[in-house]
């Protein structure tokens, strides 16, 4: 007949295994921490071993297989958990200091994209006389602190639209990084998305048979908003885009600004931290583009808890609501500063007249104007 262990038992092998797996330990993993930490010998009187000289000699690594390494097993073992006790205790000072300096609400690092010519079929046989690599972006670098508003001014093509694709984590960079609200665009693009709201400038990715108010309760349950709370949010911004009788109508069926106003307000429906609008006014007549431009001044932008980042070519609205303008032209970052440090060193009068000297179309257009 068998007998099934009893607990003393399985407490005495518990303790036996947990001592050998100890020994163990001592023997294994003690020889590898000490070829790496400095280890102070002493004679029985507690003076340096003799024959050392100099205080730099009193450290040595002891070999492998030493009779001392075991008997000093105990105190290599404190010595090792007060190291690491302190380099935990740095790594969390270190977190600390990270947590009291806020993080940017966007931050690029060098960003760069191109585009590579189309291959396949005939273009196979004629490759060398292929257009070369389009290059959007190139080493583009800069931030956009929490609550602030930076305008992107470049001319067409210049790497605006895929800037504000590669943040809304619609387009993978070639080189670089980029982060929104302390997430990488690439590695972490869910965590981005919830907290980005984003305007395309011209495709804006509706479905055309759905209506206005279907299309904007997709995108509610997009980002997990309850049934109650986005029908009330959907009330609100048709309220203020004037959407009212467009709501029940399909898509396909609203004129180009309504559809302009549509993407905007669902651009805001989940209340993001971060804003990226691609010509936020284009399209829009005068009376829409001033009562936008009001919303986000008065209502988006006051309590400073909305990031923005926007390109537009409209440069009184650039004014209004920038704290800082970037210059981008040929896929390259020339300035990044407020619109007064801008006009002081470039000597100009006007944003316009910064943009032409920045971009050096300022001696073209004064030689024409000499000329006529």
């Amino acid at each position: 007949m068998i007998r099934r262990p009893g607990p003393r038992t399985c407490g005495g092998l518990f303790i036996l295994t947990w001592a050998h797996g100890y020994t163990r330990f001592v023997d294994l993993a003690l020889p590898a921490a000490a070829e790496r930490t400095p280890h102070r010998t002493r004679n029985s009187n507690g003076g340096a071993r003799p024959g050392s000289t100099g205080r730099g000699s009193q450290f040595r690594r002891p070999e492998e297989g030493s009779t001392s390494l075991r008997s000093s097993g105990h105190k290599d073992f404190l010595y090792l958990a007060h190291t690491e006790a302190e380099s935990r205790l740095s790594s969390n000072r270190r977190q600390a200091i990270r947590f009291l300096v806020p993080e940017a609400a966007i931050t690029v690092e060098a960003l760069a994209k191109s585009f590579p010519p189309a291959r396949g079929g005939w273009r196979t046989f004629f490759q060398p006389f292929e257009k070369p690599t389009a290059v959007a972006l190139a080493g583009v670098s800069f931030e956009v602190k929490e609550g602030e508003a930076l305008a992107i001014l470049g001319a067409n093509g210049a790497g605006k639209s895929t800037l504000l694709r590669i943040l809304a984590t619609l387009l993978v960079p070639t080189r670089g990084h980029a982060r929104v609200a302390g997430h990488d665009t690439v590695q972490q693009s869910r965590e981005v998305r919830r907290r980005l709201g984003y305007h395309a400038g011209t495709d804006h990715g509706f479905y055309a048979r759905l209506t206005a108010r279907e299309n904007l309760l997709f995108f509610c349950q997009l980002n997990l908003l309850s049934s109650s709370a986005a029908a009330q949010r959907i009330s609100q911004l048709a309220e203020q885009f004037q959407l009212g009788q467009a709501l029940d109508r399909q898509v396909r069926s609203l004129s180009t600004g309504t559809v302009q106003r549509l993407s905007l307000a669902r651009a805001l429906l989940h209340r993001p931290s971060v804003l990226l609008l691609d010509e936020p006014t284009r399209s829009l007549d005068a009376i829409a583009a001033a009562e936008f431009r009001r919303f986000l001044k008065s209502e988006i932008l006051r309590h400073g808890q909305t990031s923005l980042l926007f390109a537009s070519h409209t440069l009184p609205e650039v004014e209004l609501l920038a704290d800082r303008v970037a210059v981008i032209h040929a896929g390259r970052l020339l300035a990044c500063d407020t619109t007064s440090t801008l006009k002081l060193s470039t000597g100009a009068s006007s944003l316009e007249e910064v943009f032409l000297r920045l971009t050096g179309h300022h001696a073209a257009t004064s030689s024409r104007e000499r000329v006529s």
